[in-house]
């Protein structure tokens, strides 16, 4: 744009896009959206003397329409700028038609938390409806039940609108009906009037879009004061709010989630906050519908039809018969339940003097050669697919991914433990996963320097761990980064490395396979380590949690130069990245799994405590960590040595 030029009329420019529709109301906007992908812009039918009501993208998802407020921020007018910019998230853009197209063309997500993409526009049938800054007013709800014909003035009902619905009041109200003249004041209509009390029926919820106040319906006498001071609906007038409209401030925060699930949220924390009227029960996520304005009695229509939808669900389930589905794919349920604190030790730590094995005795000594031969053989008859998801499956358990039950969220306070890993009371399941990790890989490390045989026995070995790796990594594989980072670590051992003709076997021999190792997975996991990234949600099934928990532990701290500060403050920004997309990663995991069945005997192997107990045996197992690894490392560098000696 030269220096000078107007910018293009935003409302021209809009209305020149086919995916505007104009003013609709949210059922006409769902009714539009077929299929995933599909997208439209319309202008909601509430307005306010602000101007026209909030712009909306909405977004089909999963069969499920999602609606999203487009912020507007008004500026001031100058030449060759912008009238106002429009924000989905965190970027902002010059006009609607620049904010729809960069979401289209990158297909970036509409939101983080829903992952809706917004692909495929719903065009419109003629010029879009105008979006209008008032409407008779027989076509929305008043703050009476009366219309003008009762002598009152159509001038005072718009000011009762406007009061109603002005960004300067307080965001959380109750019941109108509270609303009285100034202090002292008494007379037909007031809140004291006995006669009052008898037209005012109970209250109802009555949800509202973007940043409008939640208000209650109650229908009100005519004749009625509204006064500018008065406290609204509580005894104790609350401070005022800034006279600036809503719109001219720089919004301080921006809608990351679907409106369904933020406003069922709000919802739910008023009703528990304020305890004046029994709210309804939990529901579940899918029940939170994000509602408008409703007419008197509309209400009970919905909740029958919700009730005859119900039944026949469960006409159809019993039907179709009880149908058991594996914990690992079973789904979280939202529960509205209280608070409840947090403790401590959940998970808890890990005992293996207690655990039983069907694969070791009772008592059993560290590396028990037929502990190890049954093992070698068990790992044999599956191919490396099958052990990524055996591995996958255990470690989302001990990353308490998967298989966590309520009682169990409830004592952490949190969904999943990816969330509570970054927390102060998610010290012991920082501490097991260290430990698990550890394990892991002096396990797949006593796996090679534990062949006796020839060179040929070790170089199938190596090639067998390499195969894993290439197979846990994502994408194309089942995206465990916990358990590729065992692998890598036991690779790249001071033991292993060491073993030079056992390497030069393996590149003569497999020479596809030893290039991968070195020029992907390698460089891979080391920009893993050094916090260049966690894993995309999506992508990775359990991401690379090995950085956090070290830092977070105090096991593994940097120097102080400029590289360590940035590889900090990386690791800080993936443990928040981790924490916020946890369910998204929980998904991946449970699509990975889905209709696996895994072997037993494979999943016990790969249980922490069934870890410790072969390494260092049922009474060593139980010692200290630090002198535990510091007497393997002296087993491994034995056995390295006995294999391929020295000079």
């Amino acid at each position: 744009m030269e220096k000078g030029e107007e910018p293009l009329d935003p409302e021209k420019e809009l209305f020149d896009q086919l995916w505007y529709h104009g003013e609709l109301s949210q059922k006409e906007a769902e009714a539009l959206l077929l299929t995933d992908g599909d997208f439209l812009a319309w202008a909601s039918t509430s307005t306010s003397v602000l101007g026209s009501g909030p712009l909306m993208l909405s977004c089909c998802r999963g069969g499920r329409p999602l609606h999203f407020e487009v912020v507007r921020i008004q500026l001031r007018p100058r030449p060759g700028r912008p009238h106002a910019l429009f924000q989905l998230e965190d970027e902002r853009f010059p006009s609607l038609p620049a904010l729809v197209n960069c979401y289209v063309t990158t297909q970036r997500p509409l939101s983080q938390a829903s992952g809706a993409v917004a692909s495929h526009p719903v065009a419109r049938c003629g010029p879009p409806r105008p979006t209008t800054f008032g409407k008779p007013y027989h076509h929305r709800r008043s703050l009476s039940g009366d219309d003008c014909s009762n002598g009152v003035h159509p001038v005072h009902k718009g000011l009762l609108r406007s009061k109603e619905l002005s960004g300067s009041q307080p965001a959380s109200l109750d019941i109108l009906g509270h609303k009285g003249g100034p202090k002292g004041s008494k007379g037909p209509g007031s809140p004291d009037d006995p006669q009052m009390a008898k037209v005012i029926p109970p209250a109802s919820p009555l949800f509202r879009t973007g940043s409008d106040p939640i208000l209650r319906r109650a229908q009100l006498g005519m004749g009625i004061p509204l006064w500018g001071s008065d406290g609204q609906l509580h005894p104790k007038v609350p401070p005022k709010p800034p006279r600036a409209p809503s719109v001219m401030l720089p919004p301080t925060s921006c809608e990351l989630m679907p409106q369904e699930i933020v406003q069922g949220k709000e919802r739910h924390g008023e009703e528990a906050g304020t305890g004046e009227e029994a709210g309804p029960g939990p529901r579940d996520r899918q029940e939170m519908e994000y509602k408008t304005e409703a007419l008197p009695g509309e209400e009970a229509v919905q909740r029958d039809e919700q009730k005859n939808l119900h039944g026949h669900q469960a006409h159809l389930s019993n039907q179709e018969g009880p149908q058991e589905t594996p914990w690992w794919e079973e789904g979280e349920q939202e529960e509205a339940e209280d608070f409840v604190r947090p403790q401590g030790g959940i998970p808890p730590a890990l005992q293996p003097q207690a655990f039983s094995s069907c694969l070791l005795g009772p008592e059993n000594r560290p590396l028990e050669p037929s502990a190890l031969r049954t093992l070698r053989a068990l790992f044999l008859q599956h191919d490396v697919g099958t052990v990524a998801r055996h591995l996958l499956l255990t470690n989302c358990q001990a990353a308490q991914v998967l298989g966590v039950t309520q009682t169990q969220r409830q004592a952490m306070g949190v969904h999943s433990g990816l969330e509570l890993l970054t927390l102060p009371h998610g010290h012991q399941l920082r501490l097991n996963l260290l430990e698990r990790h550890e394990a892991l890989a002096l396990a797949a490390a006593i796996a090679v320097v534990g062949c006796s045989g020839p060179v040929a026995e070790r170089v199938a070995t190596l090639l067998g761990l390499i195969q894993l790796a290439l197979a846990l990594r994502a994408p194309g594989g089942t995206g465990d980064l916990f358990a590729l980072s065992s692998v890598m670590t036991a690779l790249q051992l001071p033991q292993i490395t060491r073993l030079e003709q056992t390497w030069r076997l393996l590149r003569q021999n497999h020479t596809e396979a030893a290039l991968a190792f070195e020029k992907e997975l390698k460089p891979f996991v080391r920009a893993l380590d050094e916090g260049a990234g966690i894993g995309q949600p999506g992508e990775v099934a359990l991401p690379h949690i090995v950085p956090v928990a070290q830092l977070l532990e105090g096991v593994q701290l940097w120097g102080s130069d400029e590289e360590s500060c940035e590889r900090l403050l990386w690791t800080l920004q993936g443990a928040r990245t981790m924490a916020n997309n946890a369910s998204h990663y929980c998904e991946a995991a449970r699509a990975r799994l889905k209709g696996f069945q895994p072997t037993p005997e494979l999943c016990e192997a790969f249980q922490t405590e069934f870890a410790l107990r072969l390494l260092w045996g049922s009474r060593g197992a139980g010692a200290g960590q630090a002198e535990r690894h510091k007497k393997f490392h002296l087993v491994l560098s034995a056995l390295s040595r006995r294999l391929e000696p020295e000079g």
